[in-house]
């Protein structure tokens, strides 16, 4: 097979792909819009590892694409609904290599909530320009979480919180089985944004929570709440949330992706949200939630298996 690879990707399980026969490109995370679309002219499988965003122009010629696979849990957010709808009409299968990156992720929006309430960022920059901030923080422990979405995610950051003893609330249809032994709580949205001194978002993107968190979810919020968001940043209206932290709250807030990135962000003529010049109020990170060694290597490992399936199907050699 010949495949195209985008982004991080674990190199022995490239690597095993190429000892297999398969012929591997692999490009960087951050590869333009033209250079992919060339690339996939030629291609059977495509791995959407990187920073991309699907277009139909992406994908006009890549006419013997048979699958793409993409390294995370939710493809449609990496691409145009017109994308995906062509790729059905030519019967291009789309799989995703699912909750691989689960404990990452948890540990990156523990990571930022942290950093945000200790003003860590900005305390590192002063001291790169040779400053010596006192920059007094709140302490984690003992606060109340508040998390939007009781997935893998969401469940993993609230075992990770057990060693801080934060009580947790969770908003979600389901009910957490283990919620009682980890000090968490379900309760009603309103109730989450009011009590919570730290709120992560870790809720799929969809027509019913794009924007989810708008003006009056901001205004419900606590002034010295620290709002995390390593889900999509499209769950909050920018908007809205440049206009709060205008107005002073909440407290600080933590983002793992843009609403531009990679390329568009680079091209961008300024910041149209202006979010990213309140650096000591706005913390935003490349969405490096699932980009660890350890969760690299396990979603690049389930890529494979649907890779050498999509071989079988074609008669191509496939390795043990």
């Amino acid at each position: 097979m010949r495949i195209v690879i985008t982004g991080p990707f674990d190199q022995r399980v490239r690597e095993s792909l190429e000892n297999d026969g398969h012929e591997v490109t692999h490009l960087s995370a951050n590869v333009g819009r033209q250079e992919l679309a060339d690339r996939l002219e030629w291609a059977d499988a495509y791995v959407l590892g990187g920073f991309e965003y699907l277009t139909p122009q992406v994908l006009e010629g890549a006419r013997d694409l048979r699958l793409v696979v993409f390294l995370g849990v939710q493809p449609e957010t990496f691409m145009d609904p017109q994308a995906k709808q062509l790729l059905e009409q030519r019967g291009v299968a789309l799989a995703a290599t699912g909750g691989d990156a689960s404990n990452a992720v948890a540990e990156l929006a523990l990571g930022l909530a942290l950093a945000a309430k200790r003003h860590l960022v900005t305390v590192a920059n002063d001291v790169a320009e040779r400053k010596w901030p006192a920059a007094t923080g709140t302490e984690l422990a003992g606060e109340t979480v508040g998390i939007l979405g009781m997935g893998r995610i969401g469940r993993r950051l609230a075992v990770l919180l057990s060693g801080f003893g934060c009580p947790i609330l969770y908003f979600d249809s389901r009910r957490w089985e283990e919620d009682q032994q980890h000090h968490a709580a379900q309760v009603d949205l309103d109730r989450l944004l009011a009590q919570s001194d730290v709120i992560s978002l870790h809720t799929p993107l969809t027509d019913e929570t794009r924007g989810m968190i708008g003006e009056r979810e901001l205004r419900a919020m606590k002034p010295t709440a620290v709002l995390v968001n390593t889900a999509r940043p499209w769950l909050v209206d920018p908007v809205a949330l440049r206009k709060a932290l205008e107005r002073g709250y909440p407290a600080a807030v933590a983002f793992d992706g843009y609403y531009l990135e990679g390329g568009e962000l680079e091209q961008a003529m300024g910041d149209p949200y202006r979010l990213l010049e309140m650096r000591d109020r706005f913390i935003c990170t490349s969405h490096q939630g699932f980009n660890t060694v350890s969760a690299i290597k396990r979603a690049s490992e389930s890529a494979a298996g649907h890779l050498l399936a999509l071989g079988e199907r074609m008669g191509a050699p496939v390795g043990a």
